[in-house]
């Protein structure tokens, strides 16, 4: 598994859920794992948590998914 398909594991795999069981936001888990976190140039509404291994996980407004095969797009919508 990726670190941002472990980190979506943490989260039940639900995009719309924010906290572990344990309380631990996205944002902690990221930080936890070295996420380098940047907010995208435009779209000011993403946020994309790139890890180590080379996935990330992206966020936006109400919702958030591991990245797609293309920087700053989510993987359920190919």
């Amino acid at each position: 598994m990726t670190t941002a398909e472990q980190i979506a594991a943490m989260l039940g795999n639900d995009g719309q859920t924010w906290e572990t069981e344990d309380g631990r936001t996205l944002d902690q888990l990221a930080e936890e794992h070295g996420a380098v976190t940047t907010t995208h140039p435009d779209k000011h509404y993403l946020t994309r948590h790139l890890f180590d291994d080379g996935s990330a996980i992206v966020v936006s407004e109400g919702a958030w998914d591991i990245e797609g095969s293309e920087p700053w797009s989510w993987s359920c919508e190919e």
